[in-house]
């Protein structure tokens, strides 16, 4: 991977009016949320980059650049190895052909970054004389954002709480979250007891692995709150199959929850009784602060030989303070 020349004069020397030439969290962050929204338009003078740090260690780059002095551009933003997801701030300067790069983490210079665009490599040193080949090359700015935020768990403040949402399988937002028997097969199962007690539920002790009886499910990160999307599996016996309830638990990263939902079943029921089978189905389509449910339903009664199908869908919006509320 190797970045071009044309690439970089392109992110040193154009669109320059941005004012701001120094770290700035705040703005960062809601960069960040701006991008997820699509509103991406303001932040053309921004440019994120992926690529290896050493052998294997993979990384990805948020930078912009404002010139201050003819012969000198500043540069700043971030950087974060995928392993930890977690951002190091960078600030520095353009010099020539030069990038210069100073790393940050709380507050304490740890690392330089030194960069020659008229070749494809620099190379990190941090402050102990440890040094690495880096190699990057230009990405989408969404990529950057999707990648911060597909695992936000060293974020989450209580550690019986991390603990739990590591037992749901992380996503990147936006996300066609299709909970349903696709992933009957998963074999990451979430702890019942620990789930009865953040998920406010009841009953899970009793579910029964032999019966298929069994928690699963998917995390969704933002800015300021963490979605758990669960299944609950089971067999009821004779009379339904596979029944999965999709459940919806909001979080802020203290764990504490804010509001949750029923949002519907992927289940097949049949009432011998009067000869009839139901079935239902529901796939959730998640977009950072909304969420919409779509819904199918099946039902046919064999002594009257009549079928009835209906779809609807259901929309969600989630308030700032985490509130799930009906559109």
């Amino acid at each position: 991977m190797k970045i071009k020349l044309v690439l970089l004069f392109f992110i040193c020397f154009n669109h320059l009016s941005f004012s701001q030439n120094s770290y700035d969290s705040e703005f960062i962050a809601k960069l960040k949320s701006d991008v997820m929204k699509g509103q991406k338009d303001k932040y053309e003078q921004w440019k994120a980059f992926e690529g290896k740090l050493g052998k294997d260690k993979r990384v990805f780059f948020l930078l912009n650049t404002y010139i201050y002095n003819p012969k000198e551009t500043k540069i700043w933003g971030e950087y974060l190895y995928t392993k930890y997801n977690t951002p190091i701030q960078l600030e520095g300067i353009l010099k020539g052909s030069k990038v210069y790069l100073k790393e940050f983490v709380k507050g304490k210079h740890t690392g330089t970054l030194i960069f020659d665009m008229e070749n494809s490599t620099g190379e990190w040193t941090n402050n102990q004389g440890s040094s690495y080949t880096i190699e990057i090359e230009l990405c989408e700015l969404r990529a950057y954002v999707q990648q911060y935020y597909s695992n936000r768990l060293e974020d989450i403040q209580n550690k019986n709480f991390k603990t739990f949402v590591k037992g749901y399988k992380t996503s990147i937002i936006p996300n066609f979250a299709a909970i349903s028997d696709s992933d009957e097969e998963r074999t990451q199962k979430i702890d019942r007891k620990i789930a009865a007690q953040y998920l406010k539920k009841s009953g899970y002790e009793n579910f029964d692995d032999d019966q298929a009886g069994y928690l699963y499910g998917d995390a969704f990160f933002t800015e300021h709150h963490i979605y758990l999307f669960t299944i609950e599996y089971y067999s009821p016996g004779a009379f339904g199959i596979d029944d999965q309830l999709l459940l919806v638990h909001i979080f802020d990263y203290k764990g504490n929850l804010k509001s949750s939902k029923n949002l519907g079943c992927n289940c097949n029921d049949s009432d011998m009784g009067i000869e009839a089978e139901h079935s239902r189905s529901a796939s959730i389509l998640v977009d950072w602060d909304k969420i919409t449910i779509f819904k199918k339903g099946n039902s046919i009664y064999f002594e009257q030989d009549k079928e009835i199908n209906q779809s609807w869908i259901d929309y969600y919006k989630i308030s700032p303070t985490g509130e799930l509320i009906e559109q």
